[in-house]
């Protein structure tokens, strides 16, 4: 329980799925019930993941060995994210009798990782903004200097002017 795995165990040639206590008590299922078949075990996963998972239960009935992420929906409809690793248990004669699972429950690092995801699409849209009202900021400098280049250029024009205005000026005054 503190290290929040469990197991269940697919007796294959049963077609019947053992669940443990723990797995029971975290999915918020009966004690008394010990075996599921896969269409009661399927109900148990997420809506959005039980294709991934009939696809994974298929490559196990092949004989591989699988570990894969998806969603369990607890009786509350509490969303309980698990890494799940099936391994394959052979008799003498190489045909698979059972399959052992063992599912480890990573909700909190599912949601913590959510959590960064979304703290990284609003800094990017935070650094986007910004950028944007730099360039804004920029432009608005950039114009200010041109105005201020102009004026100088003017007074530069208007100071030229002045000189033989001035002139003209004491000629006509003599």
């Amino acid at each position: 329980k503190i290290a929040q795995i469990w197991t269940w165990e697919w007796e294959v040639h049963e077609g019947l799925f053992q669940i443990s206590d723990e797995m029971k008590q975290i999915l918020g299922l009966d004690f008394e019930k010990t075996h599921y078949t896969i269409d009661e075990l399927n109900e148990l996963v997420h809506p959005e993941d039980q294709d991934y998972f009939k696809r994974a239960l298929n490559y196990v009935w092949h004989g591989e060995s699988i570990g894969i992420e998806f969603r369990f929906l607890a009786s509350d409809q509490t969303i309980i994210w698990v890494h799940q690793n099936g391994n394959v248990i052979y008799d003498e004669a190489d045909k698979i009798i059972s399959v052992l699972f063992m599912n480890h429950d990573i909700t909190e690092r599912k949601e913590s990782l959510n959590k960064l995801r979304l703290m990284n699409e609003n800094l990017i849209q935070m650094v986007k903004d910004e950028v944007e009202e730099n360039r804004k900021k920029d432009a608005v400098i950039v114009y200010q200097s041109r105005l201020a280049k102009m004026g100088q250029m003017i007074g530069l024009i208007t100071h030229q002017w002045k000189q033989p205005l001035n002139n003209l000026g004491l000629i006509l005054a003599n």
